[in-house]
């Protein structure tokens, strides 16, 4: 009896020290690394709801008296991705915070992202509308980024790769049937939605073919490394429809990125090859990648110079291209000028993230000059009758944006996270090979070639900042790691309980400030909407109710704010209106309409000083106006010229 129960308690003991392991390695299974499918569909779900995300509102829904609107546009995408992330911020930060574990990058990816992160930090010490600085620095620098380090610190299985391919392939699919729909005529609901002509649910055709540049080699990269006959041919159909969605939309951004995509992977995995057999995949590093920029600088400035010496004569199928750099409908060779002007006196620190629309006005000369009054005018436009302002909001070139917004400290973090990532894809890719691993060669190369069409289209376009682009473009980044790291490069550990509790208080103010940007994103871009049907309907009264309620939602929303301070002229309100134009310059101090809302708004109330000053600020900023003369009047105090009243003729009556 004596021995049974000494055994017993023995093995009692036995089992409660190994417990409490076996509970660690359950918690670890689920959390250090392990993909698990409810995490699978949480980090999918952007990538599905940004690029369908579309609002299709009745007559009298959500808002009492409401006009039947379908909306797609730019501030709605970011609605779907802030509450898409946030979801998975609270999921998966909560779980990380449970558990307490959190993922431990290495250096080569941990030393630029804190280096990119002190960028936006120091940016937004810069920013004139901090509010502003804050969502755009949330929306399009700090939660993407989390996105993509979410996805890239998994160890994804089999069955968790197949079902995050299959949600994002379905959403593609999705996407281009509808964008198919409008090129070719074949849905009532395809034509009349926003923007029609095979931009889909996108707005624009060039916003849609860089999103499927980046989706498309991600899912080839799936449809190679398949081994089951129906996987296979479910994604070769899908690929081929967005392929053909891809050459409707006429995107050459997509086209390029793409294009450029293949060419940077094909090298990289030259490079991979040919070390896996001589030296090893641990000897790739950096300086195997000089002679490539080299030769692809060389390339770029010769090709472009004979690109450029076509001229009138060059071959049709390069017209559209050429046209992109030398035609003055594009502008951008006079952008980039501009915005270089920009970075030399605010280059260093930057104007805040989302500042470089507010700041770009006083940089603007060469446009204004080359390109305004060629054969493109509409690329800086002013109506004084409707109020409409046209002017480039971006120089159509990401980094040079990010340059100006986040600084330099910033931006060369970007480029040392970029190029951490190459150097990370093509060294696994060496490792698979040598390995004899081909599913995890071309599942690497599929996801690294949809990152460098992103990376790539980054040069002529901005889908940095685009929802569906820009999280196609970090999802992308994120699997390329997760893919390429080996079990040893990242690790998944413990933190001390202030630690723990600091991680997990981040993760709380992220997901709070997530919902809360798209509450006020989404009722103030609606009710300004909505505003605006009132207005165009006859019932002057409720637009201006409604755009009240819209500048109370996103007052830093220059077409918002400018539009409610018009209003307030149109009803007679002077005083509102040149408040209201006040605090439109505090945060846009460049901005045409505010600028000339308060020089008529202040004529009228007698502040003469007002006015001129405001007219002043006009022809320093805008030489180029057909309105100059009447402001060098206004601002020299003096009467506007009267156009002369045209006498009608008066017909002789015929005698006969």
């Amino acid at each position: 009896m004596t021995m049974d129960r000494a055994q017993r308690r023995a093995l009692q003991r036995a089992e409660k020290k190994g417990q409490q392991p076996t509970e660690e390695k359950a918690a670890c299974a689920l959390y250090s690394g392990q993909s698990t499918w409810w995490l699978s569909i949480f980090l999918a779900l952007p990538l599905v709801a940004v690029p369908l995300f579309f609002v299709y509102l009745l007559p009298g829904t959500l808002i009492p008296g409401s006009y039947g609107q379908i909306l797609v546009n730019e501030y709605l995408k970011y609605v779907a991705a802030l509450v898409c992330l946030g979801c998975l911020l609270l999921v998966a930060g909560g779980y990380f915070f449970w558990v307490n574990r959190w993922p431990r990058f290495p250096r080569l990816v941990l030393w630029p992202v804190a280096l990119y992160l002190i960028g936006v930090g120091l940016s937004l010490t810069q920013a004139r509308d901090i509010e502003y600085g804050l969502l755009t620095g949330l929306q399009v620098y700090l939660v993407p980024l989390l996105f993509a380090l979410i996805l890239g610190s998994l160890r994804w299985s089999t069955g968790g790769l197949r079902l995050f391919y299959a949600i994002v392939a379905v959403a593609a699919l999705l996407f281009s049937i509808v964008g198919l729909a409008q090129a070719f005529n074949l849905s009532k609901f395809a034509q009349i939605l926003p923007h029609a002509g095979a931009g889909s649910l996108l707005y624009t055709k060039n916003l849609a073919g860089e999103y499927l540049a980046v989706v498309i080699p991600l899912l080839a990269g799936g449809l190679f490394a398949a081994r089951h006959p129906l996987w296979r041919g479910v994604l070769c159909v899908v690929i081929v429809t967005l392929l053909v969605h891809l050459g409707l939309t006429e995107s050459r951004g997509g086209w390029v990125g793409l294009l450029a995509a293949l060419v940077v992977t094909s090298y990289c995995l030259w490079l991979a090859f040919r070390h896996h057999r001589s030296e090893g995949a641990s000897t790739i590093n950096a300086r195997h990648f000089i002679p490539a920029v080299v030769v692809a600088v060389v390339l770029f400035a010769v090709l472009g110079a004979q690109f450029v010496s076509y001229g009138e004569g060059a071959p049709k199928s390069l017209k559209s291209f050429q046209s992109w750099v030398t035609q003055t409908a594009s502008g951008r060779i006079e952008m980039w000028s501009d915005c270089g002007q920009l970075l030399a006196d605010k280059g260093w620190m930057g104007v805040g993230p989302g500042h470089y629309k507010l700041e770009n006005i006083a940089y603007l000369d060469e446009t204004y000059t080359r390109v305004n009054r060629g054969n493109m005018p509409t690329i800086v436009k002013w109506k004084e009758k409707s109020g409409g302002f046209i002017y480039p909001l971006r120089p159509h070139n990401d980094y040079l944006q990010n340059w100006a917004e986040i600084g330099l400290v910033g931006f060369l973090g970007t480029l040392w996270l970029f190029g951490s990532v190459v150097l990370v894809a093509t060294r696994a890719m060496a490792t698979a090979i040598e390995r004899g691993d081909r599913e995890r060669l071309l599942l690497i190369a599929g996801a690294f070639c949809g990152f460098m069409a992103w990376a790539a289209s980054m040069f002529f376009e901005f889908p940095f900042r685009m929802p569906a682009s820009m999280l196609a473009g970090w999802a992308a980044l994120g699997l390329t790691l997760a893919l390429s790291w080996s079990p040893r490069s990242l690790e998944w550990k413990r933190l001390p309980a202030v630690g723990n509790g600091a991680a997990g208080l981040v993760c709380a103010v992220l997901v709070v400030s997530c919902f809360y940007f798209a509450h006020v994103q989404f009722w103030g871009d609606l009710y300004g909407n909505q505003a605006l049907a009132a207005w165009n309907n006859g019932n002057p009264k409720q637009g201006y109710q409604w755009q009240q309620r819209a500048n109370e939602y996103i007052p830093w929303q220059p077409s918002v704010s400018v539009t409610y301070a018009r209003m307030h002229l149109a009803f007679g309100k002077t005083l509102d209106a040149f408040n209201g134009a006040e605090a439109v310059l505090d945060r846009h101090p460049y901005l045409l309409p505010a600028l000339w809302i308060k020089g008529v708004a202040a004529d009228s109330l007698g502040r003469r000083e007002d006015s001129m000053d405001a007219f002043r600020n006009i022809l320093a900023l805008y030489p180029f106006l057909n309105y100059n003369e009447n402001y060098r009047r206004a601002a020299e105090g003096l009467p506007p010229l009267q156009k002369p009243v045209k006498k009608k003729k008066k017909r002789k009556k015929k005698q006969g």
